[in-house]
């Protein structure tokens, strides 16, 4: 799912579950790989939320959530923040993230 500045509070503050994010941006190749392998692990798991923002588009989420260098992802839980990785990342890396986010 493609958050806006008008939706991300919501979609990671109310998320019934944990939610797993991506920060991503349309020249980085690195992006182009990682969204297919979210896409992967969106279809694959049900035990958390996945949401993508395309900080171009939405620089003001770049801002709030201090984006330095994309791909950026980061798990929530609660709307909290639990773990942090920037750059790309292998599907087993992705899942450990959303392993250990999901066991809290």
């Amino acid at each position: 799912m493609e958050v806006t500045s008008e939706n991300i509070d919501e979609e990671i503050n109310e998320a019934d579950k944990p939610v797993f994010a991506l920060f991503w941006a349309s020249w980085c190749t690195a992006c182009k790989r990682s969204e297919v392998t979210v896409g992967e692990i969106e279809k694959e798991r049900d035990d958390v939320k996945v949401v993508e923002a395309n900080v171009d588009k939405n620089m003001d989420i770049r801002d709030k959530f201090d984006i330095q260098g994309v791909p950026t992802f980061i798990t929530f839980n609660g709307g909290e923040e639990v773990e942090r990785r920037v750059g790309a990342q292998g599907k087993k890396q992705l899942n450990k993230m959303i392993d250990d986010v999901v066991e809290i």
